[in-house]
C-alpha cells in the first residue's frame, strides 16, 4: 500500500509540473492519468503476491528442515496454536511476545506470552506455557 501511495504521489506531481511548465496538447488527461494509476497499483500488488508466495515458500522449507514436518511447517505458517507447540514454534509462529510473565518454581517453569496489544493495554492473545510447552491460551 505504501508503494501505491508513492507511485500516486510521483505521478501526480509529474502531471502537476507537466501542466505549469506548458500547456500543450500531447499532456495527459485527468482520465488517462487515472487509468495509468489503476494499472501501476495493478502491477504493484501483482508483484506484491509474487513476493509473499516467495517468503511464504521459503519461510515454509525453512520450518520444514527445522521441525521435520511440512504439517508443523504449515501450521506456523498459518499462525495456529495447539497444545503441546513448543516455545520455539509458537515465537516462529507470532513473533517475540509483547509481554511475558514468568514464575518458576523448584518443580516447573510456568510462563504467559503476551501478543498483539490493543489499544486500552490489554492484550488480544495471552498463551500459557508450561516448562516451555503450550499449555493453554486466552484470544480476545
Amino acid at each position: 500500500m505504501k508503494y501505491i501511495i508513492i507511485i500516486f504521489v510521483i505521478l501526480f506531481f509529474i502531471y502537476f509540473m507537466g501542466r505549469r511548465r506548458s500547456r500543450k496538447k500531447s499532456e495527459p488527461s485527468t482520465d488517462e492519468l487515472i487509468r495509468q494509476c489503476q494499472e501501476i497499483e495493478k502491477e504493484v500488488e501483482k508483484e506484491a503476491e509474487k513476493l509473499t508466495d516467495l517468503i511464504n515458500v521459503s519461510l515454509r522449507k525453512e520450518f520444514e528442515e527445522k521441525y521435520g514436518s511440512a504439517d508443523i511447517a504449515d501450521a506456523i505458517l498459518n499462525k495456529q496454536l495447539w497444545i503441546g507447540q513448543k516455545r520455539e514454534m509458537l515465537i516462529d509462529a507470532f513473533g517475540d511476545p509483547d509481554h511475558v510473565e514468568s514464575h518458576v518454581t523448584s518443580k516447573r517453569a510456568k510462563e504467559i506470552l503476551s501478543f498483539q496489544p490493543d489499544d486500552n493495554g490489554n492484550y488480544l492473545l495471552k498463551v500459557s506455557l508450561d516448562d516451555g510447552i503450550v499449555s493453554g491460551w486466552d484470544k480476545l
